[in-house]
Order: C-alpha cells, then sequence, then structure tokens
C-alpha cells in the first residue's frame, strides 16, 4: 500500500514527511506514525501541521454532489 501511495519509510518504521506532514501524493502523517514515541507537544504540533495540510489538499478537491 505504501509503494502504490508513494509514501517512503524512515529505517523502516516511521512514515518519511515533508515540511507540511506530506507523505505522498494523497498522503498525511503525523504523531508517533512519523516522529516515533516523542514528547506529546510535539506530536499535537505535527497533528495541527498534518490538519492544515488536510484542509488545504480538501480545499483544492473537486467539489461532489451529495446523495
Amino acid at each position: 500500500l505504501f509503494d502504490q501511495l508513494g509514501v517512503d519509510l524512515v529505517d523502516g518504521a516511521r512514515i518519511a514527511v515533508n515540511d507540511s506532514m506530506r507523505a505522498g501524493r494523497v498522503a498525511v502523517a503525523a504523531g508517533d506514525a512519523v516522529i516515533g514515541a516523542a514528547l506529546v507537544v510535539d506530536a499535537i504540533a505535527a497533528g495541527r501541521r498534518a490538519a492544515a495540510t488536510c484542509d488545504r489538499l480538501l480545499q483544492k478537491a473537486p467539489r461532489t454532489a451529495a446523495v
């Protein structure tokens, strides 16, 4: 699945991301999956950056009609 999404791993365990927490064209990651076990404040900060990236990606997504 990671290969299909274009997601790379660091040391075979953590997800590699850029500064905006993007792990691939359509993948966003944060928290322990990215930084490993760390302080909760670091995980919260990474989660906020990831959420902001998700919001930007969704704003660009084409709108679909509600069913």
